[in-house]
């Protein structure tokens, strides 16, 4: 994914929002996972930064194909961000928003009465909608994240 269009173009338009700071995190390899876990790195480490996760107000995450759906509890598991929507609600963590080619295929991560993996789903990789979505954000700042979503 590091190579991929969708990443970049995200990348791009996220950048694009006055005052927003963007990085970039990918899954590591086999020999990279076992170092991290042995050392207690978070999985998903920002590239540039070298932030956790819970550093940063939104994580997006794309999803190209179903089996991609696997990894996730365990990159969130092992980022220290709590799996249930309701957990990062109580903890204050980033809002993960979830989208891509796969999207349609996403009702899964939900959980009962929402209390899933993602917080949100953007049908498709979002071009439309997801600096708007950082804005809003921006601008709601602090509120409860019930009224957010």
């Amino acid at each position: 994914m590091a190579r991929g269009i969708t990443s970049a173009f995200l990348y791009q338009l996220a950048a694009a929002v006055d005052g927003t700071y963007v990085d970039m995190a990918f899954f590591p390899g086999d020999q990279d996972e076992k170092l991290l876990e042995k050392h207690q790195v978070p999985l998903w480490l920002a590239t540039n930064s070298k932030l956790p996760p819970g550093a940063f107000d939104i994580i997006a995450i794309t999803n190209s194909v179903l089996q991609e759906l696997v990894n996730l509890p365990a990159a969130l598991h092992y980022s220290g961000i709590p799996l249930m929507a309701s957990q990062r609600a109580a903890e204050n963590s980033p809002l993960l928003i979830m989208g891509g080619s796969n999207s349609y295929n996403l009702s899964i991560l939900f959980g009962e009465a929402g209390d899933g993996l993602v917080d949100g789903v953007l049908v498709g990789d979002g071009e439309a909608a997801f600096a708007e979505i950082i804005e809003l954000v921006k601008k709601m700042g602090k509120m409860p994240r019930a009224q957010l979503l």
